[in-house]
């Protein structure tokens, strides 16, 4: 049984096994369950689905129960259990659950595509994807997977601070806001992971030195950094667009600010487990990719794919392959630069 280093260091993390090109986390929730017998279903999931479908999804609890509720709201027969956490926890649970004997999950919903192309070597992964995704971006689908939505690493700061707002990553080390920076753990969350490659190569590993040295505070979740910057505790963070929207439509002190040089897009994949191609779980993958899918996400604070929750935004370029044959090595010079 291969243990979740070895997923990351398989040489299946090729572009045609991510699917990608170089292209310009949350808290604990339901319980676990088998999909149980489907019937009545149709091909896009529109309605009629039956059964108990689990799926793993690296969402917040609350975003979570939104999807939940919009799936079994259109499939009144389907019973659906979303446990959410971030991505290394989820990852954790299912090479824990191999090795007892298999997955319980029926669908993956992660943050964190460097993990996908490992689960898909070790042939845990459908290849069977609703027809919808074949229309979407290179850099949002792989062989076994598609993203019905991405995160984005945003700046958020604490709305009416004296100080001047940062406009681009490079501000954050600045000498105004020393003490008063906090980020993601790389080892937790996917999408920190993704944030801390790229800068570590456009900017150097010098620029996280100099966050730690003005005292940049690390934390586990993205959602912690925004509720910090809310409340004051800190005054910026590197957190997610899905963290400051609904900071931000709440009326908390928060804003969000796209970095000048660029945002750094993450897909969250959706997978089916293999062996778990049943009719609900397809037309669950199907429903993710419709317009009521999408308004969920968007009402969430997701960024959604299509619709009018897709936004456009510059990005940095995001080398992938590289962040995947480097991962381990990221993350440990992440954690001796901050003392974790």
């Amino acid at each position: 049984m291969l243990t979740r280093r070895e997923w990351l260091r398989r040489g299946a993390y090729s572009v045609a096994a991510f699917g990608l090109i170089a292209a310009g986390c949350g808290s604990g929730g339901a319980s676990t369950a088998s999909a149980g017998s489907q019937t009545g279903a149709s091909a896009s999931g529109s309605g009629g689905l039956t059964g108990k479908l689990t799926v793993y999804a690296a969402l917040t609890a609350a975003n979570g129960k939104a999807l939940q509720d919009g799936f079994q709201t259109a499939n009144p027969g389907a019973r659906v259990s979303i446990l959410t956490s971030g991505s290394g926890a989820l990852l954790s649970r299912v090479e824990a659950e191999q090795k007892a004997g298999g997955v319980n999950a029926d669908v993956l919903l992660l943050a964190d595509p460097t993990a996908i192309a490992g689960l898909d070597s070790q042939g845990l992964l459908s290849h069977t994807l609703p027809p919808a995704a074949a229309s979407l971006a290179a850099s949002l689908r792989g062989p076994a997977w598609f993203a019905p939505f991405t995160f984005n690493n945003v700046l958020l700061a604490h709305k009416g601070m004296t100080e001047p707002e940062p406009k681009d990553w490079p501000d954050l080390t600045h000498a105004v806001y020393k003490g008063r920076v906090e980020l993601g753990n790389p080892g937790y969350s996917g999408t920190t992971l993704a944030m801390v490659g790229v800068l570590s190569a456009k900017l150097g590993w010098s620029y996280f030195t100099d966050l730690k040295k003005q005292g940049a505070a690390v934390v586990q979740s993205t959602n912690t950094v925004g509720t910090d910057v809310a409340s004051g505790a800190k005054l910026v963070g590197i957190s997610l667009d899905a963290v400051g929207r609904p900071l931000v439509s709440k009326g908390s002190p928060v804003d969000m600010i796209w970095p000048s040089s660029g945002t750094i897009t993450v897909p969250a994949p959706a997978a089916a487990v293999k062996g778990k191609e049943s009719a609900l779980s397809q037309g669950f993958l199907a429903w993710l990719l419709t317009a009521p899918a999408q308004a969920v996400f968007a009402k969430s604070g997701l960024s959604a794919v299509s619709g009018s929750g897709s936004q456009s935004h510059p990005e940095l370029p995001v080398d992938w392959p590289s962040l995947v044959s480097g991962r381990d090595a990221i993350i440990s010079h992440f954690n001796q630069i901050f003392g974790l």
